[in-house]
């Protein structure tokens, strides 16, 4: 079943929020703490959140990973890990500073992988892995060729259909440089998405940008352990036109 929700501002703003990158060599074998930080003695509950973003355009990923103890994340503290890796390279470990704790994070830029795997070593030396997968989108196009908001338009991309839990952001940037979007929820049955003419009713005529944003947000248990998973790949941008 496929929801949709339509927003429409005056400027879209992607912000990406990039810290210190790390050295891109293999995940050392250590028992030396990230941080200088005291060692909590765990006794409740984990909650692990991971996110991974790929940006297409410059071939950048960056992923994140944060550790709480506590039986819901609203009450949960943050906890440290000794050591931290995404792809068996190593993770930097950043105080964010005010109480907020401690975020693993790591940065590079590669060809598109649509596996990611994190490990994490905790302070008694236990080794704990977790992978996740999100499939990316090769190409996309409007099947009409342009878009008549009066008629609505067919967007098709190459690759899966939604699942549950995944959704699709379709953005626009119209001749006036006015932004909206449309975004749909999984699952779909096709890898392709119906727009109505409600929905690009808004858009100016003449040359449009049109990019994506596929997400993935799944929270599952395992082990006793909450596990958060975001994850986000960003398209290039198409030019289309809208008549």
């Amino acid at each position: 079943m496929m929801k949709f929700t339509f927003t429409f501002s005056i400027l879209l703003v992607f912000s990406v929020m990039l810290s210190c990158g790390t050295e891109d060599k293999p995940a050392p074998s250590s028992n030396t703490p990230d941080t200088a930080v005291d060692v909590p003695t765990v006794t409740g509950p984990i909650i692990e959140r991971y996110y991974v973003r790929f940006l297409e355009k410059s071939r950048e990923m960056r992923a994140e990973a944060m550790y709480y103890e506590g039986a819901s994340l609203k009450r949960a503290k943050n906890i440290t890990m000794q050591a931290v890796y995404f792809r068996d390279f190593k993770m930097n470990a950043q105080d964010l500073g005010n109480g907020r704790g401690i975020r693993y994070a790591y940065r590079t830029k590669v060809p598109y992988n649509s596996n990611f795997k994190f490990q994490y070593q905790n302070h008694q030396g236990e080794s704990t892995t977790r992978n996740f997968e999100l499939a990316g989108i090769s190409d996309f196009v409007i099947r009409e060729g342009d878009i008549k908001r009066t008629k609505g338009a067919t967007l098709e991309w190459q690759g899966e259909a939604l699942k549950e839990g995944q959704s699709l952001v379709i953005l626009f940037t119209d001749a006036e440089q006015k932004a909206s979007s449309v975004t749909v929820e999984g699952p779909t049955t096709l890898p392709e998405i119906a727009l109505s003419s409600e929905q690009l009713s808004n858009l100016s005529p003449g040359i449009a940008k049109l990019n994506l944003v596929k997400k993935q947000n799944y929270n599952r248990k395992e082990e006793g352990r909450l596990i958060l998973e975001s994850l986000e790949y960003y398209t290039n941008a198409i030019k289309v036109e809208v008549k």
